[in-house]
């Protein structure tokens, strides 16, 4: 009983923070958009997710350990090392990347970067050859060599042989596509994380 109401104060208490984070950085968001990195971990459902799972975490940790700040270390590195896990090699494919392909262009007006939408989340930039088949680093590197001796600059040279630079990113407005993925990721292995301390509590008491 006392867990579920700890848990319960958990999940309103994220609650009321990330709908106050969500109001203050609202227009913020209008320019750097909610799916990335900052943005998305302190609005919507995801704050929720992660409280209750940090929370499941430190409880099945006190109950194995038995000690309290073995335990509170123990599920800190945990906490940790799940939320990076999942930020770094999980949310980048909850859903296909896109690709927009880009003229390379001099520094200037007419040098986009990124997708042209603040809203959405970079994940990487390559370039390609007018095949599609992404240039490794020596080829570049020569290939810029390359322009420097016919004289011309490298992005006149790149257009000159079809090179493009290729963006892959996640549109912004997958953020609660992402969102809800990603909580029930976290309330899942929260509920299971529960299910562990249930059945560790009933068998000592037999």
């Amino acid at each position: 009983m006392k867990v579920t109401v700890l848990a319960g104060l958990t999940v309103l208490l994220t609650l009321a923070f990330s709908a106050m984070v969500t109001w203050y950085r609202a227009p913020v968001d209008t320019f750097d958009g909610r799916l990335g990195q900052v943005g998305y971990e302190v609005e919507g459902v995801a704050p929720v997710a992660y409280a209750l799972f940090a929370f499941a975490v430190a409880t099945v940790a006190g109950v194995l350990l038995r000690r309290s700040l073995a335990g509170l270390a123990v599920a800190a590195a945990a906490f940790v090392m799940a939320r990076i896990a999942v930020a770094s090699l999980a949310r980048p494919k909850f859903a296909s990347a896109m690709t927009v392909l880009q003229t390379v262009q001099d520094k200037g007006p007419g040098d986009t970067r990124g997708t042209g939408n603040a809203g959405d989340w970079v994940l990487g930039t390559t370039f390609v050859d007018s095949s599609g088949h992404k240039l490794s680093t020596a080829t570049l590197d020569k290939l810029s060599g390359d322009a420097a001796n016919a004289g011309v600059s490298i992005p006149a040279y790149f257009q000159q042989h079809g090179i493009h630079r290729a963006v892959s990113y996640q549109p912004g407005d997958r953020f609660w596509h992402f969102q809800w993925i990603e909580s029930g990721l976290y309330v899942g292995a929260a509920l299971l994380l529960v299910a562990l301390v249930a059945w560790r509590v009933r068998r000592r008491s037999l």
